[in-house]
């Protein structure tokens, strides 16, 4: 296993223009396997892709009611899979 992917929503349901976030601060990379290139979160499955890196999380609102899947993908330059999680909040 390369690393491991912990999504942190401290809200299981938020209003439309919330904002709220997305944590990613305790994804790792298994130190033997590889470096870290990217981490990036889509808050919608049909939406765009931020790349939090450095922060590793991501503060968001949305403009549309209904469940939400949210994706945090780990690239890393190892030959494992990049790691990929998903978690939904209700809105």
């Amino acid at each position: 296993m390369a690393g491991t992917v912990i999504v942190t929503l401290y809200q299981k349901k938020v209003q439309i223009d919330e904002k709220f976030r997305i944590d990613a601060t305790k994804t790792f990379l298994h130190p033997s396997d590889a470096n870290i290139q990217n981490i990036t979160i889509q808050p919608e499955a049909t939406g765009d892709t931020y790349t939090v890196t450095s922060d590793k999380y991501l503060d968001y609102a949305y403009d549309t009611a209904g469940t939400k899947t949210i994706t945090v993908t780990l690239d890393h330059t190892g030959t494992e899979p990049d790691v990929v999680k998903t978690a939904t909040i209700e809105v």
